[in-house]
Formats: structure tokens, C-alpha cells, sequence
């Protein structure tokens, strides 16, 4: 029997949840875990934020599935948390963008419960924040009509501004797609392309710094799979390779390819992705749980500040193996972003 890794298992309950795989083929690769090894798997999708995942693909699959009671009620339980919290985040950004609209801007939704939505079960992608993209022209709008809402808008290092709020905060982007390229690069904001390029920057600049997890790679996938045939490929590689991250968008595709089970035909197989790999499964959601970044994001903001730079930099062969220009801009935006703020903190 080969030996049990628990992110092989996890990987096969998720394709199985996403639709990519058959029931018969997970059955074989989970049915003689022990009842320890299943709290494996599920200490990992709780650190990748896809336990509703694992619960939907557990939840169908056949009884000659030998899962202990007492570990499915658990899990049961933590994805009821996430349908009501997801649920709750879905009806907050909806009566945002509503206020939004009448007030006359023209918010768009960004991740989140926009990527939710194609999923074969929405509420069952864990929440994170509601990100609101707003041209330059409407920013200052925006922010004045939060500002008057009682929040109190704060920039970050990355340009974009963060409003706390209950079950989720907001992030107030005036960049869509989150690469250094000139505007003219990028395609209409909505339309697939400007999805998928939008989806693809999020996952490559977390990844350059401390870290991204599954959960953003199977929204990668689904937006994938939702989007076929309503976009030019050919154009969208072009449009890649201009922006200096074809290399990069190919090893995520095949990551897709090989691991959520999602071909499309947008690059070819081939392309070695164990450094992405290791990337995901080195440090969870976001890297939350690589060593030492808990207690980093528990601490004082100068810490936190040291935290990421020094990850960004230990990410330096990476970034500049896959997105050299995006890594060098990124990393030129971090240093004056936190000058800037510094200087506006005294």
C-alpha cells in the first residue's frame, strides 16, 4: 500500500466535490483510511479553506465508505458554519452593491461570492472578505459614501483600502486586475478575460509573498471550466505573455490540469508545477500556517510589515522564475507602500 498523504486524499475529495472526478476513483483512494488519518485530511482543508468541499464530496459519495460518525459530525457541522457565514457575506455585499448603485457608482464585485457563484454549490466555497473594485474616476465617491456609512476607510501598502466590517470586511480596490502593466493591456472590465487575468494576479501575488492556498486555485479552476468557450485562448495566452506572466499562467493551468482535474486546452500538459505545489500545501490559506506567520499576524503592525518583506524576499527564485517583472514591481510597491504609510503615521 502506498504511503497515506494526507493532501493526495484531500486533493481527491475535491475533485470529486468540483465535479472533476468520478465517485469510484475517490472511493479507491480514500477507503482503507483509519479513523486518526482521517483528521489528517481534515486539519488540512480546515488550513486550505475547503472543509465545505470535503464535506459535499464525503456527503454523496457511497455508504461502502467506511468514515467515523463521530468525525462526519464534525465536519457536518463546520460546513453548516460555512453555508450560514457564506450565506451571510452573499446578502452583505449584496445590499452593498445595491446602496452602491442607487447612490449611482458602479461597483463591481471582485472573488468572493462573484467567484461563488461558479461553483456547483455556492454557499459550500468558504468566504473571505467582499473585494469592490471602482474606477479611478468613482474611488473618491466611494470612499466618501463609506465614510459617511460610519467606516473608516484605511490605505494599504498595496494601494487598495480596507473597511472592517461584520461578517466581512471590505477592501476597496481602484485596480481590477492586480498587475504593474500599463492600463491599455487590460481587457474590458467585466468580460471573461478580465475574470480570469483578475483571478490569476490575486493567486501569482499572494504566492510571491506569504503564501496562497487551495482555495484560490480551485477558484482558478471553476472560473476555468464556467468560462470555456466564452473567450478567445489564443488572445488570452497573447494577452498573458504581454503582461509578462505566461510562464506563470501556464504552471497554474497545469496545477488545474493534474490536480483539480480541469483541462481546458489553454496550454499544453508539461510544464513542471511542484514549486506552486509546494507553495500551497507549504503554508495554507493565504500561508497562514507556514511557521511563524501566525504568531507574526498576532503581533504589532511593524511586525507583520517585517514578516512579508522578508517572505517576499525568501520568495525571490520564484518570483523571478515565473513573473520576474511583476516580482521586481511588487516588491518596488511593498517598499514605497510602507514608506508612505509610515510617513502618513507621523
Amino acid at each position: 500500500m502506498p504511503p497515506f498523504m494526507p493532501d493526495k486524499v484531500l486533493l481527491s475529495l475535491v475533485r470529486y466535490a468540483l465535479g472533476t472526478q468520478n465517485a469510484e476513483v475517490t472511493v479507491n483512494q480514500c477507503r482503507e483510511l483509519e479513523p486518526s488519518l482521517w483528521k489528517e485530511v481534515y486539519a488540512l482543508a480546515r488550513q486550505q479553506t475547503v472543509t465545505g468541499l470535503m464535506y459535499q464530496a464525503l456527503s454523496k459519495l457511497p455508504a461502502r465508505m467506511s468514515v467515523p460518525e463521530d468525525f462526519v459530525f464534525s465536519l457536518a457541522a463546520q460546513s453548516a458554519r460555512v453555508e450560514q457565514r457564506s450565506a451571510a457575506v452573499q446578502k452583505q455585499a449584496e445590499t452593498m452593491l445595491g446602496g452602491l448603485r442607487r447612490a449611482g457608482l458602479s461597483p463591481v464585485l471582485m472573488k468572493g461570492p462573484a467567484v461563488a457563484a461558479f461553483y456547483p454549490k455556492p454557499l459550500l466555497r468558504e468566504s473571505g472578505d467582499i473585494d469592490l473594485f471602482f474606477t479611478a474616476a468613482e474611488l473618491p465617491s466611494a470612499l466618501m459614501i463609506f465614510k459617511k456609512k460610519g467606516y473608516a476607510p484605511v490605505l494599504t501598502s498595496d494601494g487598495s483600502y480596507f473597511c472592517d466590517d461584520r461578517p466581512a470586511s471590505v477592501d476597496i480596490h481602484s485596480r481590477y486586475i492586480d498587475l504593474h502593466v500599463s492600463p491599455a493591456l487590460h481587457p474590458g472590465i467585466p468580460s471573461p478575460e478580465a475574470t480570469l487575468l483578475m483571478l490569476d494576479a490575486h493567486i501569482l501575488k499572494h504566492a510571491m509573498g506569504p503564501g496562497v492556498g487551495l482555495r484560490q486555485l480551485c477558484d482558478m479552476a471553476m472560473a476555468l471550466r464556467a468560462l470555456d468557450g466564452q473567450y478567445d485562448k489564443d488572445k488570452f495566452r497573447q494577452l498573458c505573455h504581454r503582461c509578462g506572466i505566461g510562464r506563470w499562467t501556464r504552471m497554474v493551468t497545469c496545477f488545474v490540469r493534474e490536480e483539480l482535474g480541469l483541462d481546458v486546452g489553454l496550454y499544453p500538459a508539461g510544464m513542471p508545477y511542484g514549486a506552486l505545489y509546494g507553495v500551497v500545501f507549504g503554508g495554507g490559506d493565504f500561508g497562514h500556517h507556514a511557521p511563524g506567520r501566525r504568531s507574526a499576524l498576532s503581533a504589532s503592525s511593524a511586525r507583520r510589515k517585517v514578516d512579508t518583506a522578508i517572505r517576499f524576499m525568501k520568495k525571490a527564485s520564484f518570483g523571478l522564475q515565473y513573473a520576474p517583472r511583476e516580482y521586481l514591481d511588487r516588491f518596488g510597491e511593498l517598499v514605497r507602500g510602507n514608506v508612505q504609510l509610515s510617513d502618513n503615521a507621523q
